[in-house]
């Protein structure tokens, strides 16, 4: 059924169709889009591709660029129509987590908690690796079996200069359809081999508690090393080839236990945390808001901060304050609301934005007194917390509430230990924290403290 076109060759789509999949024709699909014939003439074949897209590069992490393209209005507002009812209709296998509603980085990171090998594969140009032939055959297949036409025009509106733009609404989810294939074969790869398997958009991530990582998926680059580059194993490398993609060989990495492994940016050896620089990087905007107010905060931090290596891009900056409690809500989410760390900068946050308070019992936990625990090596701490759960399995020290630091985010031993103890002593946030670190006892290091005078003590 078919509505009547208004003067401005717009109609109420949601009487048009009971469904995206019943669209049979370009008519069809102008009138569940809510737009002419003409006008989507327009878009598609009167304006050139710099006219339909606007490019914008920003940097990423490592600081080089990302190069965006960004659609025009019109085409975006159809593009958002159209993602919509993709997702509506992608049904997301168990280990994907990129792009889809209700499943977060938290949930990728948490398959991965305490393995012993952690490999991370980056596909190399995935949105530009997804041209029109591939888009158009996605339309084609299940669960839509368009037509030619529709599918064709689909595509169309999905794709620019034969491929997937970053920066389309339609891109991810159309990855996402695209993936398909590639997600069974890994998946069952994974099994096979004795491991997991989940992707977040171009991440594909294996872990395994195995002595080895079967080198059918990942090897060392190197025989020794905490966070060492690696070659993709040939099975995996043929897979991924099969399906139309490649691998980014100078991101291929691989983890074990002893260094610090990340998950989608979230670290996952013994349980889930943020990385220092995430948190030294809210923790710097906190300081420049509270030194020099929020609008000078919030152009350094939209300049330096909020657009690195993010997955999408947005055409004005959205509200500081909302970005601020959202990734303060992000360190909390990872490290609990009892953290000191969270505790720390949730204090700091509610002292600078009147609409954010700690909760009653987070204020009660802020203001109790904890201790933090330091070591040298990667199994001192393993040890410690396992002897502590034993002694209060028994009923003893049930009151003690220790955090433990987290050793890998900083480099191990005692001179790397001592340089932390020296400036975590001067930290404002650790003034209500009792601090140990902990040297082997004929350490010169720990003899150094006896000399410190002020905020360091030699217990012995």
């Amino acid at each position: 059924m078919i509505g009547r076109l208004n003067r401005m060759g717009t109609t109420n789509q949601t009487t048009l169709f009971g469904s995206f999949l019943e669209v049979g024709s370009k008519q069809d699909l102008c009138a569940f889009l809510g737009l002419s014939e003409s006008k989507l003439n327009f878009l598609l074949y009167k304006l050139t591709s710099a006219e339909r897209y606007k490019t914008e590069v920003i940097k990423k992490r490592n600081g080089s660029p990302r190069t965006l393209r960004i659609p025009i209005a019109p085409l975006k507002k159809i593009q958002k129509v159209i993602a919509g009812e993709l997702s509506k209709l992608y049904r997301p296998r168990q280990h994907v987590y990129g792009y889809v509603k209700g499943k977060s980085i938290i949930q990728n990171a948490q398959v991965h908690l305490a393995q012993r090998w952690v490999a991370r594969i980056d596909l190399k140009d995935f949105f530009p690796s997804i041209n029109f032939g591939r888009t158009h055959g996605v339309f084609k297949g299940h669960p839509f079996h368009f037509n030619d036409e529709v599918a064709t025009l689909l595509a169309q509106i999905a794709t620019d200069q034969n491929e997937l733009p970053q920066g389309a609404p339609t891109s991810p989810i159309i990855s996402n359809f695209i993936c398909r294939s590639l997600d069974l074969e890994l998946k069952q790869m994974a099994k096979e081999h004795r491991c997991f398997y989940t992707r977040y958009a171009d991440d594909l991530i294996f872990s395994t508690n195995l002595k080895r990582l079967s080198p059918q998926i990942c090897v060392p680059a190197a025989p020794e090393g905490v966070s060492v580059q690696a070659h993709v194993g040939d099975g995996l490398r043929a897979i991924i080839e099969k399906q139309g993609f490649s691998v980014n060989d100078i991101k291929t990495r691989i983890f074990d236990r002893s260094g610090r492994q990340q998950v989608t940016g979230i670290t996952v050896n013994e349980k889930l945390n943020v990385s220092r620089e995430y948190i030294r990087g809210l923790r710097s905007v906190l300081h420049v808001w509270s030194k020099h107010g929020e609008p000078h905060a919030a152009a350094w931090f939209f300049s330096n901060e909020y657009h690195r290596n993010r997955p999408g891009w947005r055409p004005d900056p959205p509200d500081f304050r909302e970005v601020i409690r959202g990734k303060l809500g992000f360190v909390r989410s990872v490290k609990g609301a009892e953290d000191t760390t969270y505790l720390t900068l949730a204090r700091k946050l509610s002292l600078l934005d009147d609409n954010f308070k700690l909760s009653q019992a987070e204020q009660q936990q802020a203001e109790s007194p904890r201790l933090m625990v330091y070591t040298e090596g990667v199994t001192d701490a393993m040890h410690l917390r396992h002897a502590l759960h034993q002694f209060k399995a028994d009923g003893l020290f049930t009151d003690l509430n220790i955090d433990w630091a987290d050793h890998t985010d900083r480099a191990t031993g005692e001179g790397k230990l001592w340089q932390t103890c020296l400036s975590d002593a001067k930290r404002e946030e650790f003034r209500h924290q009792t601090q140990i670190f902990l040297f082997d006892r004929d350490s010169d290091f720990a003899k150094k403290a006896e000399s410190k005078p002020g905020k360091l003590k030699h217990h012995g």
